[in-house]
């Protein structure tokens, strides 16, 4: 690796290190992108993204790191959303690498279905492990369609990136 694609490797890590901090704090800030009660989890797109643009590795060690972040303001055990967003990144990537083609319509299904499993299992270990009344309806009214909304968030990520990354990618 020469000198020119070592700093375009480590800016195009920074960016990627900002954009998930930038996904972070909007998904986090209340209010803010709030619809009808519901907000999304832009970071679970984010590691979709980044995942499918870098593979299997770098998508699992930023997978990790927005685990880590979640974490901070999950209200289940600490550790949960780490170790399922090191899956997502690790799952995505090999899946880009064997099955699927990097496109927005695989970004649209695979941050769907993960934000889908994420909730579900977030909501047992909220409200279904200690029975709390009214959990299916809650289940109904926040987890879907928070779902629904971080795959629609997950398309504004992905073209996002495809206008950012080639800038960042060296010529061969």
């Amino acid at each position: 690796m020469d000198q020119k694609q070592k700093r375009l490797f480590i800016i195009k890590n920074i960016i990627y290190t900002l954009l998930m901090l930038c996904c972070y704090i909007l998904q986090e800030t209340p209010g803010l992108l709030e619809f009808f009660g519901v907000r999304p989890m832009l970071i679970i797109a984010m590691v979709v993204c980044i995942a499918m643009f870098e593979g299997e590795f770098f998508g699992g060690i930023y997978g990790l790191f927005a685990g880590i972040l979640c974490d901070t303001a999950a209200f289940h055990f600490f550790g949960i959303a780490s170790v399922l967003f090191l899956i997502l990144g690790c799952g995505c990537g090999l899946l880009i690498i064997y099955l699927v083609q990097p496109n927005l319509k695989t970004a649209f299904l695979l941050t769907a279905a993960f934000s889908f499993v994420y909730g579900i299992i977030s909501h047992y270990l909220i409200y279904g492990m200690w029975g709390y009344e009214g959990a299916s309806l809650r289940l109904l009214t926040k987890t879907v369609p928070c779902a629904v909304y971080t795959a629609l968030a997950s398309v504004l990520i992905f073209m996002l990136l495809t206008r950012i990354l080639p800038r960042f990618t060296p010529e061969e």
